[in-house]
């Protein structure tokens, strides 16, 4: 819990500081230099404090620009659009045994934990009607692509509240026995006032 709050407060404050200074870089660099930049603050948080020796947390971030929504990832947490009804996995997983059960999976990196990470980086051109949906793996490790339609589509169908539509993610987890962190945030890209 500390190393995301960390994590969270370091991103939000790289990408201001971007805006102000109104850097001219590829989305996708300045993605991967704000979580790099987040993961050398772990980092050194955790050498000053020998409690948070060994913290980290994964990461999946998303920045939205006019027609392009950029991914910067890092850990198990995941990435999905749903297009057209189908809900697509957009990141991969960075574990030892993709096959293990989600109980016995190592993370091959996180940020925070190590030194260096290898950041994924993706500049995704969404259409209209696309909606993003980033998580835990305490929620993706409990759903499935089909429930994700499912919840997107009903919720589109009364109107497009993407924060209750995250609580609904999130209980339908928790029903089906998570006992991870559960953070889900929904959008959609044509949607926001940019």
């Amino acid at each position: 819990a500390i190393a995301s709050r960390l994590a969270t407060g370091v991103l939000e404050e790289y990408f201001k500081i971007a805006k102000e200074e109104q850097r001219l870089v590829a989305a996708t660099q300045l993605m991967q230099e704000a979580i790099l930049a987040t993961n050398f603050s772990l980092f050194q948080h955790s050498l000053k404090r020998p409690e948070c020796i060994g913290m980290g947390t994964t990461l999946t971030a998303a920045f939205v620009s006019e027609r392009t929504v950029t991914i910067g990832h890092v850990g198990d947490s995941r990435c999905y659009v749903i297009r057209r009804g189908e809900a697509h996995l957009i990141t991969r997983d960075h574990v030892v045994d993709p096959s293990a059960h989600r109980k016995n999976r190592i993370l091959s990196q996180c940020v925070g934990f190590q030194e260096m990470i290898d950041v994924d980086t993706l500049s995704y051109r969404f259409q209209p009607e696309d909606v993003f949906l980033l998580c835990t793996d305490g929620v993706a490790d409990f759903i499935n692509e089909h429930d994700l339609q499912r919840t997107i589509q009903k919720w589109e169908d009364v109107g497009t509240d993407w924060e209750n539509a995250a609580r609904e993610v999130v209980k339908l987890a928790k029903v089906r026995g998570t006992d991870d962190d559960t953070s889900v945030v929904i959008f959609k890209p044509a949607s926001l006032h940019l």
